[in-house]
């Protein structure tokens, strides 16, 4: 049983976990937070948004930094 077969919801499932770090971890020093991700080798869309620095750049405005 495949949970994440559509690219679609693998991109959902980033989104609403860099959501929930921002929420939460919102540090008062302007520091970055720092948010390691993983993902499959199978996973075509994350890698390229990975390659293309998309998250990065998406993330960047609520002070994020993808490792």
């Amino acid at each position: 049983m495949k949970i994440f077969t559509c690219p679609a919801a693998c991109l959902a499932l980033a989104v609403t976990a860099v959501s929930a770090v921002s929420a939460s971890a919102q540090t008062p020093s302007g520091d970055p937070v720092k948010l390691r991700t993983g993902f499959q080798k199978s996973s075509t869309l994350i890698a390229i948004l990975n390659a293309r620095g998309t998250l990065e750049r998406a993330v960047a405005p609520l002070n994020v930094r993808l490792e």
